[in-house]
């Protein structure tokens, strides 16, 4: 494991949430419920929903299955307030979020478990250095209002109001 900080200070407007461990995390996806954005986190454990302030609002604690995952069509049907939506799902299977926004912001993964995030001005900064767990996802929700890292093992989400 990397002895550095695995999450570096993110500039304004964006703010860094609390991480949130999840072993066996597989896919990750972001969906809209009532004007609301979600972030749907699969493991081999389940699945959970976290709103964009960091709360985990719905939890399912049934293992990983066809029933509700697609790793084929990339999605995996949501619970909570995401009941009833098959949720775009990117990790393991597949798939890409996107990786800049309409404003000009935009995220790279770089070697191993490097993050760098590009402001609108082109200055750069690295927002996440952690080789120890396999980078699954990385990208902007459709909103261009949260960014997403996932890793087997842990998820960062950065939002903005």
């Amino acid at each position: 494991m990397v002895d550095k900080e695995k999450v570096v200070p993110v500039p304004a407007p964006w703010r860094a949430l609390p991480s949130f461990h999840v072993g066996g995390l597989t896919d990750v996806g972001f969906a809209e419920s009532d004007g609301q954005e979600f972030l749907l986190v699969v493991s081999h454990n389940g699945r959970g929903v976290f709103d964009f302030d960091g709360n985990r609002v719905a939890r399912d604690d049934t293992g990983l299955d066809d029933t509700w995952h697609d790793a084929r069509a990339l999605t995996a049907q949501g619970i909570g307030p995401l009941e009833g939506v098959r949720v775009p799902i990117v990790g393991l299977s597949g798939g890409g979020f996107p990786l800049t926004t309409g404003d000009d912001w935009s995220v790279a993964h770089e070697d191993e478990g490097r993050v760098e995030l590009t402001a609108p001005d082109g200055s750069s900064r690295l927002i996440h250095n952690d080789d120890f767990f396999e980078v699954r996802a990385v990208g902007f929700s459709l909103s261009g209002k949260a960014i997403v890292i996932a890793t087997a093992g842990e998820c960062y989400l950065f939002t903005r109001s």
